[in-house]
Protein backbone atom coordinates (compact mmCIF):
# COMPACT_ATOMS: atom_id res chain seq x y z
CA UNK A 1 0.00 0.00 0.00
CA UNK A 2 0.89 3.81 -0.33
CA UNK A 3 0.94 6.37 2.41
CA UNK A 4 -2.25 7.38 0.85
CA UNK A 5 -3.29 3.95 1.16
CA UNK A 6 -3.51 3.14 -2.50
CA UNK A 7 -2.62 -0.51 -4.40
CA UNK A 8 1.41 -0.11 -5.05
CA UNK A 9 1.30 -0.85 -8.38
CA UNK A 10 5.36 -1.76 -8.40
CA UNK A 11 4.44 -4.34 -6.25
CA UNK A 12 3.38 -8.09 -7.96
CA UNK A 13 0.84 -7.03 -10.16
CA UNK A 14 -0.94 -4.06 -9.76
CA UNK A 15 -0.61 -4.01 -6.40
CA UNK A 16 -0.98 -7.69 -5.97
CA UNK A 17 0.74 -10.95 -5.54
CA UNK A 18 -0.95 -14.00 -5.10
CA UNK A 19 0.93 -17.18 -4.23
CA UNK A 20 -0.36 -20.49 -5.75
CA UNK A 21 -1.41 -22.95 -2.19
CA UNK A 22 -1.31 -26.28 -3.84
CA UNK A 23 -4.08 -26.81 -2.42
CA UNK A 24 -7.58 -27.57 -1.72
CA UNK A 25 -7.75 -24.67 0.36
CA UNK A 26 -5.37 -22.32 1.99
CA UNK A 27 -5.84 -19.67 4.30
CA UNK A 28 -2.88 -17.00 5.75
CA UNK A 29 -2.43 -16.98 8.69
CA UNK A 30 0.53 -14.46 9.47
CA UNK A 31 2.89 -11.77 7.89
CA UNK A 32 6.55 -10.85 8.61
CA UNK A 33 10.12 -8.96 7.27
CA UNK A 34 13.13 -11.00 6.86
CA UNK A 35 16.44 -9.60 5.69
CA UNK A 36 17.30 -8.11 2.70
CA UNK A 37 13.95 -6.75 1.64
CA UNK A 38 12.09 -9.75 1.83
CA UNK A 39 8.82 -10.50 3.36
CA UNK A 40 7.32 -14.01 4.60
CA UNK A 41 4.12 -15.43 4.34
CA UNK A 42 3.11 -18.12 7.05
CA UNK A 43 -0.31 -19.81 5.80
CA UNK A 44 -2.46 -23.49 6.22
CA UNK A 45 -3.03 -25.61 3.51
CA UNK A 46 -5.59 -27.98 3.99
CA UNK A 47 -6.48 -31.20 1.02
CA UNK A 48 -8.86 -33.70 1.61
CA UNK A 49 -6.30 -35.84 3.03
CA UNK A 50 -3.60 -33.60 4.45
CA UNK A 51 -2.75 -30.37 6.04
CA UNK A 52 0.29 -28.19 6.35
CA UNK A 53 1.57 -25.11 7.69
CA UNK A 54 3.82 -23.32 5.12
CA UNK A 55 6.21 -20.74 4.81
CA UNK A 56 6.76 -18.40 2.05
CA UNK A 57 9.51 -15.76 1.58
CA UNK A 58 8.89 -12.91 -0.89
CA UNK A 59 10.86 -10.04 -2.33
CA UNK A 60 9.28 -7.12 -0.65
CA UNK A 61 10.26 -5.35 -4.10
CA UNK A 62 8.19 -7.33 -6.88
CA UNK A 63 6.18 -9.67 -4.97
CA UNK A 64 7.79 -12.46 -6.73
CA UNK A 65 8.80 -15.90 -5.02
CA UNK A 66 12.68 -15.80 -3.35
CA UNK A 67 14.32 -18.94 -4.93
CA UNK A 68 16.42 -18.70 -2.01
CA UNK A 69 14.54 -19.65 0.98
CA UNK A 70 13.73 -22.78 1.77
CA UNK A 71 12.77 -25.20 -1.82
CA UNK A 72 12.07 -22.80 -4.16
CA UNK A 73 10.75 -20.09 -1.73
CA UNK A 74 8.80 -22.56 0.37
CA UNK A 75 9.51 -23.96 3.61
CA UNK A 76 6.90 -26.27 5.06
CA UNK A 77 6.15 -26.08 8.60
CA UNK A 78 4.37 -28.53 10.62
CA UNK A 79 2.58 -25.51 12.27
CA UNK A 80 -0.76 -23.60 12.33
CA UNK A 81 1.28 -20.12 12.06
CA UNK A 82 0.42 -17.35 14.53
CA UNK A 83 2.79 -14.72 14.63
CA UNK A 84 6.60 -14.68 13.36
CA UNK A 85 9.47 -12.22 14.71
CA UNK A 86 12.72 -11.13 12.58
CA UNK A 87 15.24 -11.46 15.03
CA UNK A 88 18.28 -9.64 15.37
CA UNK A 89 20.41 -12.25 14.17
CA UNK A 90 18.20 -12.38 10.65
CA UNK A 91 16.81 -15.77 12.29
CA UNK A 92 12.86 -15.92 11.78
CA UNK A 93 10.87 -17.13 15.06
CA UNK A 94 7.57 -18.55 14.21
CA UNK A 95 4.74 -19.75 17.12
CA UNK A 96 1.86 -21.63 16.47
CA UNK A 97 -0.32 -24.91 16.82
CA UNK A 98 1.13 -28.33 15.58
CA UNK A 99 -1.33 -29.30 13.02
CA UNK A 100 -2.26 -33.13 13.04
CA UNK A 101 -1.80 -34.69 9.35
CA UNK A 102 -5.16 -35.46 9.40
CA UNK A 103 -7.07 -32.62 7.96
CA UNK A 104 -10.05 -33.91 10.05
CA UNK A 105 -8.31 -33.52 13.41
CA UNK A 106 -8.18 -30.76 15.79
CA UNK A 107 -4.75 -28.71 16.02
CA UNK A 108 -2.54 -29.98 18.61
CA UNK A 109 -3.18 -27.83 22.08
CA UNK A 110 0.52 -27.76 22.61
CA UNK A 111 2.14 -24.31 21.30
CA UNK A 112 5.36 -24.20 19.93
CA UNK A 113 7.92 -21.79 18.57
CA UNK A 114 10.51 -22.87 16.14
CA UNK A 115 13.62 -21.01 14.70
CA UNK A 116 13.91 -20.76 10.97
CA UNK A 117 16.86 -19.13 9.45
CA UNK A 118 16.60 -16.66 6.79
CA UNK A 119 17.65 -18.82 3.87
CA UNK A 120 14.42 -20.77 5.16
Amino acid sequence: MTPAGTLDPTFGTAGLTQVTARAASAGADSLGTLPNNRLVLAYTATSATARAGKLVALDAGTGSLDPAFGSNGRVTTGLSVTDTLRQGTGRLLVSGQVLPADPQARPGRAIVQRRVVSAG
